[in-house]
């Protein structure tokens, strides 16, 4: 269960491209800013869902105009299927059962997928993803 919990979490990380940029440094909403998030988010550090709440709130801040919008959607979409983890009772990324999972379809929209896509297509384009 642990382990596709952690999948979930990386999925949901590596879409919102915050995770396997390369060193940078920089201002505020800058492409070096949001390039070196992989230094500031430790995704295996990351147990709860205000934990990942927070770590999404950093990509917005650090996002440069160019994506500021799609990762605002893969925020506020994630932080839509946080609230409904919430309603059932989950805290931890550790308790989500298999069938909350299941239910959980929010992350299947076309909304969803092409800011996801336009988030992760930016990060391979201007971070050193490691690819």
């Amino acid at each position: 269960m642990r382990r596709m919990v952690t999948a979930l979490a990386v999925a949901a990380m590596a879409a919102a491209g915050l995770m396997g940029c390369g060193d940078g440094g920089g201002g505020s909403g800058s492409t070096e800013e949001f390039c070196s998030l992989d230094e500031t988010i430790d995704i295996d550090s990351i147990e709860n869902l205000d934990d990942f709440d927070n770590a999404l709130d950093a990509g917005v801040e650090a996002a440069p105009d160019e994506i500021r919008d799609d990762i605002e959607i893969v925020r506020d979409t994630m932080t839509e299927l946080f609230d409904q983890l919430r309603g059932d009772g989950v805290e931890d990324l550790a308790d989500i059962t298999e069938e909350q999972v299941a239910a959980l379809q929010v992350l299947n929209t076309p909304e969803f997928e092409r800011a996801s896509k336009n988030v992760t297509d930016f990060a391979e384009a201007n971070c050193d993803t490691g690819s």
